[in-house]
């Protein structure tokens, strides 16, 4: 699963013509929480508190999401990463279609 962190735009204007493009920088995310079966308390209450504030951030752009344990992930430095999905790949959340800019009923 990979999932972009940093997107930066890049406008190249020449001669006649705009080009366009991007950088995008993506993380690899091996470990979701529920792969997971015994994690030590200093580990666990670390986890809390990174989600907690994973889930803030997401809340305040956003607004209301069903928070899962899928949507909980641990890159390889360590750092834990939320996300509003369970498939990291995705920009909403579960039930949201993006043709009609909608959730599903």
């Amino acid at each position: 699963m990979v999932n972009g962190f940093h997107y930066e735009a890049l406008k190249n204007k020449g001669i006649c013509s705009n080009v366009r493009g991007a950088i995008v920088y993506v993380q690899h995310i091996p470990i979701r929480l529920t792969d997971i079966t015994d994690i030590p308390l200093p580990d666990s209450l670390y986890m809390v508190k990174c989600s907690l504030l994973g889930f803030k951030k997401l809340f305040e752009k956003l607004g209301y999401f069903n928070a899962i344990e899928e949507h909980i992930g641990i890159d390889r430095e360590g750092h834990v990463r939320v996300w509003l999905n369970a498939d990291f790949s995705r920009n909403h959340p579960f039930g949201y279609d993006e043709t009609s800019n909608n959730f599903k009923n």
